[in-house]
């Protein structure tokens, strides 16, 4: 199975990426992150099948991240098979090397949020070129209920955070309101 994103990040880093990568589950974004498998897939020669298969290579250039020899290896290899490199980079640290001429993604730790935002915006775009346009979302409800809603348009999710207003949907089964950010669409 051929992954659309390829997220490459330091251990330190892996709270926020592992809320980012069920973010993009929940959008029909197949995103992989080597910490969701056993150990023994992290080899020279999956990393490399996973990273030539996908679409989109997001590194997490964080404080840790920059300074990880494993990130680093899998940038080089990124690299090599000339794909779309997308930096999220912590804001207090330089990019060098091979990716410092890509617009990097600003990331704050204090407020993961715009940065969750950003990606999943350019992630949406960049999908969308390659005909793999993201059209549902996923949301669960407290009483357990699993249900899909229509996606809004990057116009639309632009609107609704600029008026400071929520999205909200009623659950079928149990008729309450599930809210969710326009900003992560993450339910609130």
């Amino acid at each position: 199975m051929a992954f659309d994103v390829f997220l490459s990040c330091d251990a330190k880093d892996m709270s926020v990426v592992e809320r980012v990568w069920r973010i993009l589950r929940r959008l029909k974004i197949r995103a992989y992150m080597a910490e969701r498998f056993s150990e023994y897939e992290y080899t020279p020669e999956t990393i490399k099948k996973r990273i030539r298969e996908c679409k989109c290579f997001v590194v997490f250039l964080t404080q840790e991240g920059i300074r990880s020899p494993r990130v680093n290896q899998e940038v080089g290899i990124a690299y090599a098979f000339d794909k779309l490199i997308i930096p999220v980079q912590e804001k207090r640290w330089r990019i060098k090397g091979a990716i410092e001429l890509r617009k990097p993604i600003k990331y704050d730790p204090s407020n993961p949020e715009d940065m969750i935002h950003n990606l999943i915006m350019r992630l949406r775009v960049l999908l969308s070129r390659d005909h793999k346009q993201t059209k549902g979302l996923t949301l669960v409800c407290n009483c357990g209920n699993e249900l899909e809603v229509d996606l809004p348009s990057c116009e639309n999710i632009l609107s609704t955070i600029e008026k400071k207003m929520i999205y909200a949907v009623e659950c079928p089964k149990c008729h309450s309101k599930i809210k969710y950010s326009p900003k992560t669409l993450e339910t609130m």
